[in-house]
């Protein structure tokens, strides 16, 4: 390679690090970062090394998340550039409600620094001591429970409508808790920023109701079992097809939310996820599901939708899950906003 070029990549990594940088508001670099045994590995991440880390400075445990540059030095994956995007939206988003009453930051995963070296790039984030796991089980009483759905809800609806992105991974495993219990969404790697009607991209979002989410299928986003029908569909019909964004977050959302009544899965995938039949089987399951949750709720004998009337005690909860778990995309976000807006709710989040 020209070394021109080179210098030329090396300059603008160097440039995107310390915007970023200054945006995160980052008041130090956090170099002295021990990366605990290979046992406390968390796992790997859309090409990504996710390791749990102690820096030495602040005293305090991290999750680390190395990228290694795979198209040569100084070349930085899509996925990064993507973060480094996604991340300085969200951030100047807070700066901006910071004296208004847009809701806590905290429903978001914190980015604590953003290092591109020659051949890696590591996104250090805070580190959040509980995992949906630990907290959600068919035994977690039900007021709590209750509460992490309003935490959840206001989580993916200030994502779409404060800061224009779509997390296109809505799951369980995506969803960690704080040492006081708040909700957390994490993991953007798949997250993209959708097209503001009124301005250009780069605005800062603050208004609500202003992107445009309908997308085209790039490649296969969001787990299995979380994927909206719509999104397997569009696998099915090819290149060519859409989807909106926001709408299959909204899906997912409601997976999470029966798991966390469940115990379980509400959807399990089984077979090859390439195979064009496996995706017509899990969709055809997925539509007989949600037409008889829709429709014919409590005099269902689908086995998974009586299972989940029984656990789910809740009504409005009910009343909520048969909107997020409707086949027609535009049903989704309407329900989400009735269940926020009822008396019942708010009355609740005032005594929590």
């Amino acid at each position: 390679m020209d070394e021109r070029e080179l210098q030329s990549r090396m300059e603008k990594c160097m440039e995107l690090e310390s915007k970023l940088r200054r945006v995160l508001r980052t008041p130090k670099i956090y170099s002295d970062i021990m990366i605990l045994h290979p046992l406390s590995k968390i796992g790997h991440d859309c090409g990504a090394i996710v390791m749990l880390g102690f820096d030495h400075t602040s005293k305090q445990l991290v999750v680390v998340k190395d990228y290694m540059h795979e198209d040569g030095e100084w070349k930085l994956p899509s996925t990064v550039t993507r973060q480094v995007d996604i991340y300085e939206t969200m951030q100047e988003g807070m700066a901006s409600c910071a004296s208004s009453s847009c809701g806590p930051s905290s429903y978001i995963q914190e980015c604590l620094d953003v290092q591109i070296m020659k051949s890696q790039t590591r996104f250090i984030f805070k580190y959040y001591p509980m995992s949906f796991g630990n907290m959600m089980q068919k035994s977690t009483p039900h007021s709590f429970t209750f509460e992490k759905v309003i935490e959840l809800l206001h989580a993916v609806h200030k994502l779409h409508n404060q800061y224009g992105i779509a997390h296109r991974d809505i799951k369980a495993q995506n969803i960690c808790f704080t040492e006081t219990t708040q909700l957390v969404l994490i993991d953007f790697d798949t997250s993209i920023k959708c097209v503001n009607k009124n301005k250009p991209l780069t605005h800062p979002v603050i208004e609500e109701q202003q992107y445009h989410s309908i997308i085209c299928k790039t490649f296969p986003v969001c787990t299995l079992s979380t994927r909206a029908p719509e999104q397997f569909h569009a696998e099915m019909k090819g290149s060519e097809a859409s989807y909106d964004a926001f709408a299959g977050d909204w899906w997912g959302v409601g997976c999470v939310i029966a798991q966390m009544y469940l115990g379980t899965e509400l959807f399990v995938f089984e077979g090859n996820p390439t195979s064009i039949s496996a995706l017509e089987r899990h969709y055809e399951n997925m539509r007989l599901f949600s037409e008889e949750w829709v429709s014919n709720t409590y005099n269902s004998a689908h086995a998974t939708v009586k299972l989940l009337r029984r656990n789910v005690p809740q009504s409005e909860v009910i009343v909520l899950l048969k909107g997020l778990l409707d086949m027609k995309p535009s049903m989704r976000e309407q329900a989400v906003l009735a269940f926020l807006n009822n008396a019942m709710v708010l009355e609740r989040q005032k005594t929590h």
